[in-house]
């Protein structure tokens, strides 16, 4: 698997976000139609693509660190990528005044106050876990038994969510556990040299997947093959071509601003402030874009600054 940022994904994650906002009615298109309606599988997608990168990030923090730093520096840099910016905190503001405004006291489980906040908190714990059997047995030299572990725990944790449809810890474990292995499988080597065959394998998956995702009636037999089949090969043909487009990585960015400013819209709605389509469009993308832009002004601004007291250092030294 390669180390550079693969701008296919990357264009998926962006794409895996736009229909989260379809199926919440926060996007332009209307999903009364029922095409496209299970859009919360989406969210399995995102935590595959977390744990294809998982293993790596492990290594570099186990360097020369003990168990708990090397695990809070980990888990403080993955919250710090998630989180893109201004998002988790206001989105956690947002959810929070509507949950003790609105919601108490006939909604009391915690899942409403976190609302779209649930895929970050339990991402987190899950990747702890994760971080934990890794460091131990990594270091009694059994890393075998981590990936023959990731096996069961995957089994148990979907079988465990579309038992009882109601566990996002779960499905954390499941697909996180699902990237893991996605990341060691070797690649496939192909007769034809001077052609890369996983761009059509990626595509025969992708557009069968689009095909299944876009029927209006999808049995339980239906949304466990596009989770444990389709997007599992997607991501592995995809993650096999190597592809680079900076439009592409930067709409990749914006993915975790715009599902997680969902949560203004949210509380817009359930204030009725304002309930238009194309402003719950608007909102999600633009503030994802000053997430961005506002630290690279920022960053403008500091580093103008910085080269401008060097001139006049080096004028006074004159």
């Amino acid at each position: 698997m390669g180390k550079k940022r693969n701008s296919l994904l990357e264009l998926y994650r962006f794409l895996g976000s736009i229909w989260i906002l379809y199926i919440h009615d926060y996007f332009i298109v209307s999903r009364q139609s029922g095409l496209f309606s299970r859009g919360q599988i989406a969210v399995d997608f995102f935590f595959m693509l977390s744990g294809l990168f998982l293993v790596r990030g492990m290594k570099k923090h186990m360097e020369d660190k003990k168990f708990f730093n090397g695990l809070v520096s980990f888990d403080f840099k993955r919250l710090k990528n998630i989180g893109s910016g201004f998002a988790f905190p206001i989105s956690m503001l947002c959810t929070t005044i509507v949950y003790f405004s609105i919601m108490l006291p006939t909604y009391w489980p915690p899942f409403y106050l976190f609302r779209f906040n649930w895929y970050i908190g339990y991402l987190i714990l899950c990747i702890s876990i994760y971080y934990a059997f890794y460091y131990f047995l990594s270091k009694k030299n059994k890393l075998k038994v981590f990936y023959y572990l990731i096996i069961p725990i995957i089994v148990c944790s979907y079988f465990v969510y579309w038992r009882f449809n109601d566990f996002g810890f779960v499905r954390a474990m499941g697909g996180v556990g699902i990237g893991i292995l996605l990341s060691i499988c070797p690649k496939i080597k192909w007769k034809i040299k001077s052609f890369n065959m996983n761009i059509i394998f990626a595509t025969f998956v992708l557009g069968v997947g689009v095909w299944l995702c876009s029927l209006t009636q999808k049995p339980l037999y239906l949304e466990i093959l596009i989770v444990l089949g389709i997007f599992p090969a997607l991501i592995y043909f995809t993650n096999n071509i190597n592809f680079s487009f900076k439009p592409f990585d930067f709409l990749g960015q914006l993915s975790v601003g715009i599902y997680l400013y969902q949560s203004i819209n949210y509380l817009l709605e359930e204030f009725n402030i304002i309930k238009n389509t194309i402003v719950f469009t608007i909102i999600p993308f633009v503030c994802a874009l000053l997430d961005i832009f506002i630290p690279w002004a920022v960053k403008i601004i500091k580093d103008k600054k910085i080269a401008r007291e060097e001139r006049f250092n080096q004028g006074g030294e004159k």
